[in-house]
């Protein structure tokens, strides 16, 4: 994520509290800079809509159980772009959420990860999905 030689792309990272704040701790030791954060609860820093930049990447990262994150309506994608959900603590109904808050006319299928605590999703036109479960992929 830190290369500036790949394509450019945002990257939603939802996480469930303390994988957000190991997120930030690990994109601030890289070089990340900050672009803006939400006025959210001075106590949620790490858990209220924030969006940092990092190599060609646009990065925003929100924790699932505020409420900020309950108002979002859609998500800033585009088709290539991912959806990083981070933690145990978000089952298939989270998953059916942050289906919710994709634009209309997008899915996304999941791309290999290095942990189970780590599902990554990459966005494609929802024409492009066919026959996937909820658990694969995601379809409008």
């Amino acid at each position: 994520m830190t290369s500036y030689h790949g394509p450019s792309r945002t990257v939603i990272i939802v996480h469930d509290g303390w994988t957000g704040n190991v997120f930030h701790y690990n994109a601030q030791i890289v070089g990340a800079k900050y672009v803006s954060r939400s006025s959210g609860r001075p106590d949620l820093t790490n858990s209220t809509e924030t969006w940092i930049k990092l190599g060609n990447f646009k990065v925003m990262t929100i924790a699932n159980y505020i409420e900020e994150y309950a108002e979002l309506d859609k998500f800033k994608v585009d088709i290539g772009d991912e959806i990083w959900v981070l933690g145990t603590d978000i089952d298939l109904e989270g998953l059916e959420i942050v289906y919710s808050k994709i634009p209309q006319g997008l899915g996304f299928f999941s791309i290999p990860s290095t942990s189970s605590n780590i599902r990554m999703y990459r966005l494609v036109k929802s024409q492009n999905i066919e026959n996937h479960t909820i658990s694969h992929g995601f379809k409008r």
